[in-house]
């Protein structure tokens, strides 16, 4: 996988997509995330960057709206449960929910004032962390199943009309329709039980 890039936007799947009307915007802002967790589950992390910091790379922690706390922008779309936090000395490893929160989607992490570890008034931590990083095909399919979601009946994976003619799924079991599971193939990693 290349370096991390930009994560998708609406107007980049608007344009994959070839739609001008805004109808979808709304849609595609509040899904476009979570189809893109679905996509890298669905890969087995096939779309992750795993970052590795050096030795002297620390995330700043500045001041943030709310006095009683700190945030830094690390990176968007973070793989849950992927971010180590550590102190600059690297004598204490920190604890998400005590210490800091992170919202996975814009990447941002907000240090706690009441956490005992640290200051509460700024510094710097070093943060391990892997995102979502789409590319190439990847990118499309991810537009392409956001478009089945508004289209598509629930539990149907496959329609014609004339006769008409349906495939229910079976259930809720991550159907992943052929034309994208081909686009999606490059990036699958295999699953070790």
């Amino acid at each position: 996988m290349g370096p991390v890039g930009i994560p998708m936007s609406v107007t980049e799947v608007k344009d994959i997509l070839n739609i001008t009307s805004t109808t979808y915007d709304t849609f595609i802002q509040n899904n476009l995330y979570p189809m893109a967790v679905y996509v890298n589950d669905w890969t087995h992390n096939g779309l992750a960057y795993d970052y590795v910091p050096t030795d002297t790379h620390y995330t700043t922690l500045a001041a943030s709206s709310n006095s009683d706390s700190t945030t830094a922008v690390i990176q968007p779309w973070l793989i849950e449960g992927s971010v180590l936090v550590y102190s600059s000395d690297k004598s204490e490893l920190y604890d998400e929910n005590h210490d800091y929160e992170i919202n996975y989607e814009d990447g941002s992490l907000v240090y706690l004032a009441e956490s005992t570890n640290g200051s509460s008034t700024g510094g710097y931590a070093l943060v391990h962390w892997s995102c979502i990083n789409p590319q190439g095909g990847s990118r499309i399919a991810i537009a392409q199943l956001l478009r089945n979601t508004w289209e598509t009946k629930p539990n149907v994976v496959s329609e014609s009309i004339g006769p008409l003619s349906r495939t229910y799924a079976a259930g809720t079991d991550g159907q992943m329709p052929g034309p994208i599971k081909s686009l999606l193939k490059p990036y699958r990693l295999p699953l070790f039980v």
